[in-house]
């Protein structure tokens, strides 16, 4: 305002010399002053600007992590078309997700335990996975120590009566490395066993995701720094290690670095695959797009056409197939073993699963003596020329006649099925026999 002030004695100056010189000097000198006080506005303005964006940057430098009610953004900006990115400035990082599904802040009554800091805010993302409601779940934490501490639990495998002890992770800054440190027997509060924790496994933002850290298959751990991790979860444990997890990046580019542009549109695609956004599935563990046909990680079987390609997921009397096999209209596969292999002279149009019920009598040892349970028989296929125990073919067998009949011989070979000439089943070793003889090992 000095300034403007300034401006404002000259041009009255300039008004009274100008006064005793005429009409056309007054107009000269009114114009003068209307450039001056424009010229002071606009420099006001600037130095103005200056300093609210110089106090600004202080702020924001000089804070700690975000507040609960701090706000967040969601882009429009994404790598794969149905997939939405949300970005959080305050606490420094991104992650992907389904456009159809939710991103909300958390509220729960049950709040985790992590020693070393605390959670400064908990995001849930949600949505439906082809009929299932799915959540995962991602937890911002802080800690001034420069630790998280998953507390003990019990292990997820194995015997469960063994409990799995506490977990520190923290960064050694004289080695470089990310360490995991377990407490010393029954001591209390004593971390002195300490291994390199398992940095593996990378983001597409380049960020470590140490999982199988603690509790669960499903927790994952992402350090953003030395103070500052995200902890995910997910009721369903695949998704931790695939996908909604494997699109998180850093804000901050100094942070880590980011694989390649494609590799992260071929990640996000991953995810559009898992959620329904991209594609679809097709039986247990396909899924399909209009240029490729992909296994159950998400990798391209080469090929194969997706138009043409079927999972047969019934069996002859109507139950419902895990979905082993499928064709892609010239062959037929079985993908119950790696890798998947094709059954020599199957034709699709006819192929079919055969199954039946059966009685198998209990053991004596049991007290049912006299007794017997049903079970049932899935081994055998056939189309309209063969016939398949499993991914063996049978020779011989007709498969106009073939049936299954599930005849049982408590200690011996079993007889599964017969046709019109012959009976067919299998040894105790999983050998097929043809009228009792093993013909096939």
């Amino acid at each position: 305002m000095h300034c403007v002030r300034i401006f404002w004695g000259k041009s009255f100056a300039i008004l009274k010399v100008m006064k005793r010189k005429g009409f056309a000097a007054v107009v000269v000198a009114l114009i003068i002053v209307v450039v001056l006080v424009a010229a002071g506005g606009v420099w006001y303005w600037k130095m103005n600007k200056i300093s609210t964006s110089s106090v600004a940057v202080n702020s924001v430098s000089s804070t700690t992590p975000e507040a609960n009610n701090s706000t967040s953004s969601q882009t429009t900006e994404t790598l794969v078309p149905g997939m939405s990115k949300y970005t959080n400035p305050d606490f420094g990082f991104s992650f992907y997700y389904p456009t159809s599904w939710t991103v909300q802040q958390a509220t729960t009554s049950n709040p985790k335990f992590y020693g070393g800091g605390s959670i400064v805010k908990t995001i849930n993302i949600s949505g439906n996975d082809d009929g299932v409601q799915s959540l995962v779940e991602i937890d911002e934490y802080y800690s001034d120590e420069r630790t998280i501490t998953v507390p003990e639990d019990m292990c997820p495998a194995g015997n469960t009566s063994n409990p799995c002890p506490a977990q520190r992770l923290y960064f050694d800054a004289n080695t470089h490395t990310w360490m995991i440190a377990y407490p010393d027997g029954d001591s209390d509060g004593v971390y002195g066993t300490k291994v390199a924790a398992d940095v593996s496994t990378n983001t597409m933002g380049g960020l470590h995701l140490i999982h199988h850290f603690a509790r669960f298959d499903s927790l994952g751990i992402i350090p953003l720094s030395a103070e500052k991790f995200l902890v995910v979860s997910s009721a369903e444990g695949g998704i931790l290690d695939q996908f909604l997890p494997q699109t998180i990046a850093a804000t901050d580019p100094s942070v880590a670095t980011p694989v390649s542009t494609g590799q992260q549109q071929e990640t996000v695609y991953k995810e559009a695959l898992q959620y329904g956004a991209a594609g679809k599935k097709v039986g247990n563990f396909f899924y399909v797009d209009d240029q490729h046909v992909y296994d159950g990680q998400f990798n391209i079987i080469t090929g194969l056409n997706p138009a043409t390609f079927k999972v047969f997921t019934q069996y002859s009397d109507g139950w419902m197939s895990p979905g082993y096999f499928y064709t892609d209209g010239m062959h037929v596969w079985y993908d119950g073993v790696n890798p998947p292999v094709i059954l020599t002279d199957a034709d699709p149009a006819t192929f079919v699963m055969i199954r039946q019920a059966y009685q198998i009598s209990y053991a004596t040892s049991s007290g049912k003596y006299g007794q017997s349970f049903t079970s049932y028989d899935t081994t055998y296929e056939k189309d309209k020329s063969h016939v398949w125990d499993g991914t063996k073919l049978v020779p011989g067998a007709d498969p106009k006649t073939f049936i299954v009949t599930g005849e049982f011989n408590p200690g011996g070979n079993t007889t599964l099925a017969h046709d019109a000439n012959h009976t067919y089943g299998e040894d105790a070793e999983g050998n097929i026999t043809i009228d009792g003889v093993i013909i096939s090992k």
